[in-house]
């Protein structure tokens, strides 16, 4: 009898043992082609090279903007609909596999809507698993372009910024993608489309009209994000990391600005994130490739900074090093410069 669909779960979840080199006592959960509203396809593994639980999770969820109080905050009915419904099927797994393979950590992974996912799991494990956190279990989730899911007060709560990463490639849209930042969108795109009609332009230069043009609408932009009766945003949960093409000035005269090799990953805000930005590379930065692209540039770029701070201590000290023949001989009683600059630098 032929299984639709069972060729390609075997097929998913042989490349996922491949890949991580595990066993088949590794895989703790397994459930994959619902294909369901607030069904969330997910994995809970065990990783043997640092013994720890990972749960990587997926998601269709609802695109209607529904929130719903939850943990002193507003969230996304779907995304909590999910994340219940994960941790209801697999926290007595997780508990025993904690006790039969004797981790230190859990680690929940997800991207995208998946990543909103496990910020919520997360916070729904460390409030279940109180015992597992005492017995000095570490549970924390990384997270890659994370959609917006929660209020403002529930995102940036002491407990969701210490235990929840996020990481945003860029100009990757769907971590500024909520039904506020929309709504608020809309009303830019109305505006700048009335103002282009405005017969005062007309009257200035082509240079002083775009320039004035483009203040106007900015302004406009800046009095919707402060509106207190605009929609309700969403924002990311947890700590932010920005991961961009390093950006530097030329030191002629025009000053140009220009974008270096380097990538910089660079500490955020949740709001920074509730502007839509529809660049060419918007969807492509969104992409898991991308992102690994741009982690494997910020490692180099790091080491290339590591390396030239070892560099410059180094020449720091033959620097000073080189300064000793020109060094004033005095005598014993005196103490001496030498005596002294050696006792400095930790050498007597």
């Amino acid at each position: 009898m032929f299984i639709v669909g069972a060729i390609r779960m075997n097929s998913d979840k042989r490349i996922v043992q491949d890949f991580f080199g595990l066993d088949k006592q590794d895989f703790i959960c397994w459930e994959y082609g619902q294909n369901a509203v607030s069904v969330p396809s997910y994995m809970v593994i065990r990783d043997p090279e640092t013994n720890s639980i990972i749960n990587v999770a997926d998601v269709i969820t609802d695109a209607l903007a529904r929130y719903e109080p939850w943990n002193g905050g507003l969230v996304h009915r779907g995304v909590l609909r999910s994340a219940q419904y994960l941790v209801d099927r697999s926290l007595n797994d997780i508990k025993a596999a904690v006790a039969k393979f004797n981790v230190d950590s859990i680690e929940v992974i997800g991207h995208s809507l998946g990543a909103s996912i496990s910020s919520i799991v997360t916070l729904l494990l460390r409030e279940k698993c109180k015992d597992l956190i005492l017995s000095g279990i570490d549970i924390r989730a990384w997270n890659f372009a994370t959609a917006p899911c929660c209020s403002y007060d529930l995102a940036c709560k002491s407990e969701t910024l210490n235990y929840i990463y996020n990481f945003v490639n860029e100009n990757d849209v769907i971590p500024r993608l909520s039904y506020g930042n929309l709504m608020d969108f809309k009303e830019l795109v109305k505006f700048a489309a009335n103002e282009l009609k405005n017969d005062e332009y007309k009257k200035l230069k082509t240079s002083e009209r775009l320039s004035k043009m483009f203040l106007t609408i900015d302004a406009y932009r800046k009095t919707l994000k402060s509106n207190p009766t605009s929609s309700q945003k969403l924002y990311i949960p947890g700590t932010i990391y920005y991961l961009y093409k390093g950006l530097s000035r030329s030191s002629t005269k025009s000053s140009l600005v220009y974008y270096t090799k380097d990538i910089v990953c660079e500490k955020s805000t949740p709001d920074l994130f509730t502007d839509i930005s529809l660049r060419r590379n918007w969807l492509f930065h969104h992409f898991p490739d991308r992102y690994d692209k741009k982690f494997k540039g910020v490692i180099k770029f790091l080491l290339k900074r590591i390396n030239e701070e070892e560099i410059d201590k180094v020449e720091h000290f033959w620097r000073k090093w080189r300064k000793m023949d020109e060094i004033e001989c005095v005598s014993e009683e005196g103490g001496g410069r030498m005596e002294k600059w050696m006792s400095r630098i930790g050498h007597c």
